[in-house]
């Protein structure tokens, strides 16, 4: 067939139409270099970075802060949740992402981007010193109070991310793995939170769910209103070549995060691609990593997962 634009490889693949090949994409933060930084150096690494390797799409990161206010500025005992404000959309952190993608925006064209939105539970679990577990035991109600605040902020955010210029979010869906929440207090507590965001930034047509960690229920996610899910199926059920079979959802992902890419095993790296597309048979397939890799993985690694999808 004919070689198609980028945005055309990704929207097919986002539908699961038939693509002349695999889209590609990878990322890592950026935190070595994002102290004090501004939108317009924000924006200078993620264009660097799609140009350096040739991305099909674009993940933008978001390291900037969730604002706390003056007086609260961290979660520290139970009874603090029930004392967060929702937050605006011209809280300083939000703000600067917003700026940094309507510059993506202007540079890059119709590039896809997907930005990146810490979930309720990733969040919450910041702003208390990854104490969140521990608050939940002690006091689930003042505990969910607080999830709720945290969730009507991430829902301005979202909503505002498509605004400024995203095709959507990437919904980085903490909480679900191995020695944190149950499954049951998962779908209890999280999860309608988690599509309440999604459903914010309804107006995208790339939300990507991502689904962190090890041992995580797929089931509790598979249904959410997003147009793509990722996690590590190199390493956690179910298969590629199994998912279809649960969501609709186009499958993000082929690339073990801290395996082949990172560790520059281009054998490797050559294998899990093949294996992903013959997995899928090249439909309704996204490649890229399970999760974020290593930001110190050296470029020769990167460009040769890209260049295995080409």
């Amino acid at each position: 067939m004919a070689e198609m634009t980028k945005h055309e490889r990704v929207k097919a693949a986002l539908v699961g139409s038939e693509v002349d090949r695999v889209p590609a994409s990878i990322w890592f933060h950026f935190t070595k270099e994002h102290v004090a930084r501004s939108p317009a150096e924000e924006a200078r690494s993620h264009i660097e970075h799609l140009r350096r390797y040739d991305l099909d799409y674009l993940k933008v990161m978001n390291d900037n802060p969730y604002d706390m206010a003056e007086d609260l500025p961290a979660v520290e005992t139970v009874d603090d949740w029930e004392r967060l404000q929702t937050l605006a959309a011209d809280a300083p952190g939000f703000a600067a992402q917003f700026a940094t993608l309507a510059i993506l925006r202007k540079e890059l064209g119709d590039i896809y981007m997907t930005s990146t939105i810490f979930g309720p539970f990733a969040q919450a679990n910041r702003v208390c010193g990854r104490e969140l577990l521990a608050h939940i035991r002690s006091d689930r109600a003042k505990v969910k109070a607080g999830l709720e605040t945290i969730t009507a902020s991430l829902c301005v955010l979202a909503a505002e991310t498509v605004k400024a210029g995203a095709d959507g979010i990437y919904l980085a869906c903490g909480g679900a793995a191995r020695e944190e929440l149950s499954e049951a207090d998962y779908r209890d507590l999280i999860r309608p939170l988690d599509i309440q965001v999604l459903e914010s930034a309804a107006g995208g047509d790339f939300n990507v769910v991502h689904v962190h960690g090890g041992g995580c229920p797929f089931g509790v996610f598979a249904d959410y209103p997003g147009d793509a899910i990722g996690w590590t199926a190199t390493s956690n059920p179910p298969s590629l070549a199994e998912a279809p079979k649960l969501t609709r959802m186009c499958l993000v992902g082929g690339w073990e995060q801290e395996g082949a890419v990172a560790t520059g095993d281009i054998e490797g790296i050559r294998r899990e691609t093949q294996a992903a597309i013959e997995a899928t048979g090249g439909r309704h397939l996204l490649l890229g990593p399970g999760c974020t890799i290593p930001e110190d993985t050296p470029e020769a690694y990167i460009r040769a997962a890209i260049q295995s999808a080409r």
